[in-house]
């Protein structure tokens, strides 16, 4: 029996946790954690303790730079290896975040549950990407930020209108 696209994704980047692992492992102490956080400061201000969801965690990067700075943070992410490395690394670095497997276009949280939705490196991956827009803006409170970094690796941008905003497929803050 041939695999969904969802499957052969997972199958994919199950494969690829350890690289992803000792990478993040690598960043968390070198400067690419000084620029992400700068950058995430630009996004979050001085605000603290902010419920955040890091959706496509991965080995959990920014899940746990931004709980190092005080947030509240729930990492999900598709594979069982991710979130395995995701929570190797946050006791690693002695760190509090909750990571746990979820499929990104159907999140098991109630609606306006997070001031801040973060995605990295995901949106190219997923196969319906109007519906997890739909999902995450559904959990995002009223004046919840989304924080996607991503780019547009071979698709077509895609445009969708979400709450009076449109949307593309390419790196934005909303």
């Amino acid at each position: 029996m041939e695999k969904t696209i969802l499957e052969r994704i997972k199958c994919y980047w199950e494969q690829r946790s350890d690289d992803f692992s000792r990478q993040s492992f690598a960043e968390m102490q070198n400067e690419k954690y000084d620029l992400w956080s700068k950058e995430l400061k630009q996004i979050i201000g001085e605000r603290t303790e902010l419920q955040i969801l890091d959706v496509g965690t991965g080995s959990g990067y920014m899940a746990l730079l931004l709980a190092s700075a005080g947030h509240l943070v729930t990492g999900i992410d598709l594979c069982d290896n991710m979130i395995a490395s995701a929570i190797d690394l946050r006791n690693k670095l002695n760190l509090d975040a909750d990571f746990f497997v979820s499929d990104a276009q159907q999140l098991p949280f109630v609606d306006n549950s997070f001031d801040l939705l973060i995605t990295r490196n995901l949106t190219w991956t997923l196969p319906n990407l109007e519906k997890a827009y739909y999902e995450w803006y559904r959990v995002l409170k009223p004046e919840g930020i989304l924080g996607n970094f991503d780019a547009d690796f071979g698709k077509k941008i895609s445009r969708y209108l979400i709450r009076g905003v449109y949307l593309n497929m390419a790196c934005m803050v909303i």
